[in-house]
């Protein structure tokens, strides 16, 4: 992994105070929801993104696609949401496949398409300790919520090979393995979300050994230093997880929909589920509101060509659900980009959606609205 820590500035639009001056999202006042700002990235997808706590910063991975004959990389770009300046960081040998930060800000994770996991402390992007490359990819990173852990999962259906682990969990301060779930044949990492604590992590993983269709959740838990199978997935691949410490509830991506549990709870057997797609719809990304009891899934939508040829899936969905009733508050078209990826920033102000167009799209209630 390499990456090149002078900031390179490459564009700048300015919306005004159409970013500055906005209202924190919430049930009472969705309906007033608009897309305030773009930044879009010709030739490429959005593959993830995530905002970094306490001030304007998006983080957004590229997945570009250039060159004769095609080359593909992916590139980290920083963000500031007030100003839309774009500002690049990383060269494109960095092959950036996921990324984190810790909940107060002070810690940036970012792992690249070998397994290698570099955590940065964001004062000065200065590197602090890297793990050596497992040889799958990274799919998901999690901080623990006092920042001593970082969870990641590894592999990918279709472009996983040799490697030696689905799941990990390093220890910080030390760089030591804490705990470790076996790759294998079939075998790989999805979502990953600590519980609220210090004291545990979920994982989910595909293991055809387990469950020939389906995908599990696994809890490991510190005082014991194992994982159990905490419940089945009704999908063959869960590469999101969420875990709201306000409710204790567990939100995991489904086949149709987004379900709701409570681990820890009598409520637990309980199965409620949000954004039940329609027909040429497929859930693609999820994002929890930090303060509003707000969930806001995004889809894929199937359009029909002009020509009548096969269906276009370009084409995009955001849903917004009170997660205390389950109802829909509002939706948002995406007509010319379907949804990989969604994030709220800190304070409620913004969610970001990312695109199958390369587009990070802005989402805001401005002031006086």
């Amino acid at each position: 992994m390499k990456i090149a820590l002078l900031i390179t500035l490459i564009a700048g639009l300015s919306f005004g105070n159409a970013l500055q001056n906005l209202r924190e999202i919430g049930v009472n006042n969705i309906s007033q929801i608009v897309e305030i700002g773009q930044i879009v990235y010709p030739d490429s997808r959005i593959w993830d993104m995530a905002f970094q706590a306490e001030n304007s910063v998006l983080v957004a991975i590229v997945d570009y696609i250039s060159g004769s004959p095609p080359v593909r990389y992916y590139d980290v770009s920083f963000v500031n949401t007030e100003s839309l300046e774009i500002m690049v960081k990383t060269e494109e040998v960095l092959q950036a496949t996921a990324i984190a930060f810790s909940d107060d800000g002070s810690l940036m994770a970012i792992g690249d398409w070998q397994g290698e996991i570099a955590i940065f402390a964001t004062e000065d992007y200065r590197l602090i300790v890297s793990f050596p490359p497992v040889g799958l990819v990274v799919t998901n990173l999690a901080f623990s919520p006092d920042h001593s852990l970082i969870g990641a999962t590894f592999g990918n259906p279709v472009l996983s090979g040799e490697g030696e682990y689905a799941f990990q969990l390093w220890a910080l301060t030390s760089g030591e393995l804490v705990f470790s779930s076996p790759f294998g044949d079939g075998v790989y990492g999805g979502g990953v979300t600590f519980d609220g604590t210090n004291e545990g992590v979920f994982f989910s993983i595909t293991d055809p050994t387990i469950t020939v269709e389906n995908s599990v959740i696994q809890a490991w838990n510190a005082a014991t230093g194992q994982a159990n199978i905490t419940l089945y997935e009704a999908r063959a691949f869960s590469d999101e997880l969420i875990f709201d410490p306000r409710t204790s509830a567990l939100f995991y991506m489904g086949e149709e929909s987004v379900h709701v549990t409570y681990p820890f709870t009598s409520e637990s057997n309980s199965d409620i589920q949000l954004g039940n797609q329609q027909e040429g719809e497929y859930i693609t990304s999820m994002a929890l509101h930090p303060n509003e009891p707000l969930l806001a899934i995004g889809f894929q939508k199937e359009t029909p060509r002009l020509d009548g040829g096969t269906l276009a899936t370009n084409a995009g969905i955001i849903r917004l659900y009170n997660t205390q009733t389950s109802e829909e508050l509002i939706t948002l078209e995406v007509p010319e980009g379907a949804i990989t990826n969604l994030a709220f920033n800190s304070e409620g102000t913004l969610l970001a959606s990312g695109g199958m167009d390369g587009t990070v799209r802005l989402w805001g209630v401005p002031a006086g609205e």
